[in-house]
């Protein structure tokens, strides 16, 4: 399935001829010609809410409209002659539109504009096989809107699947020339590009004290903070258990202690992402809808909202996007257990998919020496590292071990990442056969490794 999504930058375009691959092909909309050539597609209409100024010169019903969307998107279908594979997505709007007897102007931000295209896109497309942006018509503020969307779009697809490596949509930009002469013969063909983004390993979001007036762009509206961090409190507290839960599974990977993600007591993920990002979708509509300013004056209106903060919006729905990938990649080794060559074998693939191979060379190293320590262990008995060197230490060296194996004060957390998290005096071993053993940390220390695992 296919997706195109066209701005309109009004109701009424003149028909004229597109060569699409060579077919010329008579319509109104770019959208509508490259759905009937290419098929198996669905257009969506990014319909700015200014254009209610082409639908009336009433203010009151221009009013009416702008706070009732359903009826506002009702008169658009009638006006476009939209059928069954054409869909409208309201877009807000910024700047000052309409006509001698009506002027609306809307005091706004792109930060809103690109964030509520991020939001009203995201289910949108996720599933579908192929998106075609079709910027050749509408404003340039919202063009350029739709294009940091998408680019935000891939790059939450491309995290959350960047353990697994699943599909995802592909995106194109399609274009043609601009219209000079719609009643001439001229043809105008639509050209296009790919259009993607890289995305990394990486942790968006770090702050773990975050509170919900971070959403606010520059707003010196005491209260309205205030008002934010009392009604989403539950939301707040959510994001920040999310931020905590991502960083610990993301530090586990980056900084190689894989045996955590097999301990619940370690690595976890309590939080349900769809809530929090309805939550966060909630929070959007409070301050930008239900919190916006409608001022009338004789033959004007003015529609005032106050401005969230893009860069936290987008890192927030990145970190979903990860942890949504590290839950899954935690959920396939749920059955398995923490054995040398389960460890060896799963991550060594996560570590090739992100790019950490320094991190497997490591990982190797310290599971063969653990491996070499096995035949200092009877078969069936468990014990730490630690008396597992002293053993191998007197069997082959004779002497006194002690003031060689000791360590100093304070070294035991730089051990512990040196040595992929298999920490000698933490680490325990139960040798289950020749080459195999099942290894698990103390469970007295659990709480300090969490630790170090958070705060590296």
């Amino acid at each position: 399935m296919r997706i195109i999504l066209q701005i309109l930058g009004r109701l009424n375009y003149d028909e004229v001829t597109f060569d699409i691959d060579g077919d010329q092909i008579r319509d109104r909309l770019s959208s509508r010609a490259l759905a009937r050539k290419l098929g198996n597609s669905e257009i969506i209409f990014l319909c700015p809410e200014s254009l209610v100024t082409e639908l009336t010169n009433n203010e009151n019903e221009a009013g009416g409209l702008l706070s009732e969307k359903n009826k506002l998107i009702d008169k658009m279908h009638k006006n476009l002659a939209t059928n069954g594979y054409c869909r409208i997505l309201l877009m807000q709007s910024i700047g000052t539109y309409g006509r001698k007897d009506l002027s609306i102007s809307f005091s706004n931000t792109a930060d809103n504009i690109i964030v509520s295209l991020i939001l009203d896109l995201l289910e949108e497309v996720q599933n579908c096989d192929e998106v075609i942006l079709d910027v050749s018509t509408g404003h340039n503020v919202y063009v350029a809107s739709l294009m940091d969307a998408a680019r935000a779009l891939i790059v939450y697809f491309k995290l959350a699947r960047i353990i697994s490596k699943g599909e995802m949509p592909t995106f194109k930009v399609a274009y043609f020339p601009p219209v000079i002469e719609p009643s001439g013969g001229a043809t105008y063909p639509i050209r296009f590009y790919d259009f993607d983004v890289k995305a990394f390993f990486s942790l968006p979001f770090e702050d773990e004290t975050l509170k919900i007036e971070r959403l606010l762009k520059n707003c010196e509206d005491i209260e309205l903070r205030k008002e934010l961090n009392s009604k989403f409190e539950d939301l707040g507290r959510s994001l920040r258990d999310l931020i905590v839960e991502t960083k610990i599974a993301y530090n586990a990977i980056k900084y190689n202690a894989p045996l955590a993600y097999f301990d619940d007591e370690l690595v976890s993920f309590d939080i349900e992402c769809e809530d929090v990002l309805e939550g966060m979708r909630d929070v959007f509509e409070y301050i930008t809808e239900v919190k916006k300013m409608v001022i009338r004056c004789e033959n004007e209106l003015t529609v005032k909202r106050a401005s969230v903060e893009r860069k936290s919006f987008i890192n927030l729905l990145l970190t979903i996007a990860l942890h949504n990938a590290l839950k899954e990649f935690k959920e396939d080794l749920s059955n398995k257990d923490p054995i040398i060559s389960t460890i060896k074998k799963d991550f060594k693939n996560l570590y090739s998919r992100v790019g950490l191979n320094l991190n497997l060379r490591f990982l190797e190293r310290d599971l063969e020496e653990i491996k070499s320590l096995l035949s200092f262990l009877i078969e069936g008995k468990e014990t730490s590292i630690n008396e597992l060197n002293r053993c191998r230490f007197k069997e082959y060296r004779k002497i006194e071990v002690s003031k060689h194996l000791k360590r100093r004060k304070g070294d035991i957390k730089r051990n512990f990442f040196a040595h992929s998290g298999f920490e000698e005096t933490v680490t325990l071993v139960r040798k289950i056969g020749k080459n195999e053993a099942l290894i698990r940390y103390k469970p007295e220390r659990k709480s300090e490794i969490r630790r170090w695992i958070k705060n590296p």
